[in-house]
């Protein structure tokens, strides 16, 4: 029994079965098929952010992390994941079952990214931040994650580019920008055992508990209507860890 995030190359994720390359596939953990397929695509782009992108060694000696979005899929494992490695974990959310949530996966801080991140910080006596993860549209907090992220920091996102980010604001910081994409290594054929490595680690720490499932919404059906409903309450902007559709 396994699981997997995909391949960006080839079609199948609304369909019953798919063709997969072994090297990019995990041992299930023991869980109900609803939580465990909540966790490939999220675990392995919040891994690979975190521990490939801004490195293990910068985790020890920088270890204040914010986190742009923390309620989302990825956020709501790279929280875990953050805490795990003994960071201190500063979630963005804005509603109160949000902050419900990023709270009882671990964040340290919440603050809300609808209003000044710098202002908010300071109330905690935070005046920068070592590294920061981007699950959001960067754009809206840009100005103030480039005033907070502190030198030689490290700043890795996972959404597109925009035309009014002005990345040359990093420079006299020397700060490291990263871009994760977890669909790149099976894209561009490089490293792809790693994502199985990678799996295999998130399904053992799951079933001892050191990772809890991130599932919140379950559709029943493969149906148009199911994947037009959850891609429409992604778009909303009001949902929370992962959505599933079961079949």
């Amino acid at each position: 029994r396994v699981f997997w995030a995909g391949d960006y190359t080839k079609d199948g994720s609304y369909s019953e079965y798919q063709y997969v390359d072994e090297r990019i596939v995990g041992i299930a953990p023991k869980i109900s098929d609803e939580l465990a397929v909540s966790l490939p695509l999220t675990s392995l782009t919040a891994y690979e952010a975190l521990f490939e992108k801004i490195g293990e060694s910068n985790l020890k000696s920088s270890p204040s992390l914010l986190i742009i979005n923390g309620a989302g899929g990825v956020g709501s494992i790279a929280i875990q994941m953050a805490k795990n490695a003994g960071m201190k974990v500063i979630a963005t959310a804005s509603r109160p079952e949000t902050i419900d949530w990023v709270k009882e996966l671990g964040a340290d801080i919440i603050i809300d990214h609808h209003q000044s991140l710098v202002d908010q910080l300071s109330g905690f006596d935070i005046h920068s931040v070592d590294n920061v993860l981007y699950l959001a549209s960067m754009a809206p907090t840009w100005q103030e994650v480039a005033e907070l992220i502190a030198p030689n920091g490290n700043i890795v996102s996972v959404t597109g580019g925009q035309v009014d980010i002005n990345y040359g604001q990093l420079k006299q910081k020397a700060v490291n920008y990263k871009w994760e994409w977890m669909f790149s290594k099976a894209k561009f054929k490089y490293n792809e055992i790693s994502q199985h490595e990678i799996l295999n680690l998130v399904s053992k720490q799951v079933e001892v508990g050191q990772i809890v499932p991130t599932t919140k919404k379950v559709l029943n059906g493969l149906t148009v209507e199911n994947i037009n409903a959850s891609h429409n309450l992604i778009k909303s902007g009001q949902s929370i860890g992962k959505i599933v559709i079961m079949f």
